[in-house]
């Protein structure tokens, strides 16, 4: 074991991956370690068997209905961009704050760094993101965990591939050193019982990252009634909708602390006059302006912005709920 772990310090590696799996692979619903066969897994414990279909394992059908009531398996259409031209700013602007994100991982914690990563956010087109390719160099295995197997197309032999869901993850009890939940946590049927597993499968000292669209944002609050409009529209593939703040509460009751807080995207005005100024000012110029509101949002008014990325320690056993409520404090 210690020489598998000094292997996963490099970075990414087949082996690495291989190793980590037989250990930490473990059936979502009993828990007990998987064993892998030519088809996929098997649980020796139940029986249930865990099929590879092309590039991933699948571990959707073989859950209860429970889990599968209302699950949503096809993201296809929200992986399409927008036809706005103030769009390209705004994805360049988005870009160059993620690309920083691996180093401030590799700051907060020490080799070895595997990561589970619920919703595919760090993969595109079977490899890690261009732009991300820093992730290739902090991380020493990377599990990718999706319920819509078209988001499954696996080219990097390092990557593992698992359609699951994050209300019941098919890994052992502190398996991960980093989790990413981004873009992701409110699409999930039931967030409460993913952030539970999320914090199973973490180590003591573990980091959880999550990106989320911010329901309290300075916009909703000023139009409340667009704010309205827009969450039925939303809740079509949306299933929960938090504040910044609420999700500090969630995460401090279950736990947590919270080492790193950004808010994101203030300059949240209606697409037509992004587009206007777009064309008054060009791409460009709309980034920097784009910069500019973030920098100065995040400064004043944290958890305000449009969106909000943070990251949370793991610390100590799991508190008592009531106690947790009873401790609630301002970031």
């Amino acid at each position: 074991m210690d020489g598998i772990m000094r292997a996963m310090v490099a970075g990414l590696s087949e082996e690495a991956s291989a190793a980590f799996l037989e250990d930490c692979l473990s059936c979502p619903l009993c828990r007990k370690r998987l064993h892998s066969h030519a088809a996929g897994w098997r649980c020796g414990a139940c029986a249930r068997s865990f099929p590879r279909r092309g590039d991933y394992i699948d571990f959707v059908d073989a859950l209860p209905s429970s889990f599968r009531d209302g699950l949503e398996t096809d993201f296809s259409e929200h992986y399409v961009l927008p036809d706005e031209p103030y769009w390209a700013p705004l994805v360049t602007v988005t870009q160059e704050y993620s690309a920083l994100v691996p180093d401030v991982l590799a700051r907060l914690v020490p080799p070895p760094r595997r990561c589970l990563d619920i919703g595919r956010s760090l993969v595109e087109h079977g490899h890690i993101k261009p732009h991300l390719s820093a992730y290739e160099r902090c991380l020493s295995v990377y599990c990718v965990l999706d319920p819509d197997p078209g988001q499954l197309e696996c080219r990097d032999p390092r990557i593992f591939m698992a359609r699951g869901i994050g209300e019941a993850l098919p890994f052992a009890d502190a398996s991960f050193e980093i989790v990413l939940i981004h873009a992701t946590l409110d699409h999930f049927v039931d967030y409460s019982r993913a952030l539970d597993e999320c914090r199973r499968v973490l180590v003591a000292g573990g980091i959880l990252s999550i990106v989320m669209n911010n329901d309290g944002s300075w916009a909703k609050r000023l139009a409340r009634k667009e704010a309205r409009r827009r969450r039925i529209e939303a809740s079509k593939h949306h299933n929960v909708f938090l504040t910044a703040t609420r999700m500090v509460e969630e995460l401090r009751e279950r736990g947590y602390s919270i080492v790193h807080f950004r808010g994101l995207r203030y300059l949240l005005l209606p697409a037509s006059i992004l587009n206007r100024i777009n064309r008054a000012i060009g791409s460009r110029a709309l980034a920097s302006v784009m910069r500019l509101s973030n920098r100065v949002g995040a400064a004043l008014a944290p958890r305000l912005g449009g969106d909000f990325h943070l990251l949370a320690r793991k610390i100590g056993e799991m508190p008592d709920r009531d106690r947790g409520r009873a401790r609630r404090d301002a970031l």
